[in-house]
This record gives structure tokens, sequence and C-alpha cells, in this order.
């Protein structure tokens, strides 16, 4: 079996659920996808459209 190694970065944004920004299996890593959560509320996307929340993610 591979050694499986889950990284959850202090800097990244908070966690919704209880899952790692990454996860390194063997050879492999294995990066989450990102949403465009409003920083001071995680519940919700960013308002301003496609656009913003394009910016969001890539800021996650």
């Amino acid at each position: 079996m591979t050694d499986l190694t889950h990284f959850v970065l202090g800097d990244g944004p908070r966690r919704v659920a209880p899952f790692s920004h990454a996860v390194r299996a063997g050879d492999f890593l294995f990066v989450t996808g990102q949403m465009p959560t409003d920083p001071g509320d995680n519940t919700r996307c960013v308002p301003g459209g496609i656009e913003a929340q394009t910016r969001q993610v890539i800021v996650n």
C-alpha cells in the first residue's frame, strides 16, 4: 500500500469539511479544486460575477 501524506496549509482557504488541500500518494500529488469562497464567509461565493470569482479562485 502506498503511504499517503495529507497537506493542510495554514495560509490557504479555511476548510469547510475534513478535506486536505493536497495529498501525496507515492510519486503523485493530488491538489484540491478551489472554490471562489468569500474570505469573510466561506459558506458563500464572492459576489461580482465570473471575473471576481475567477480572481478569488486564483488567490485561494
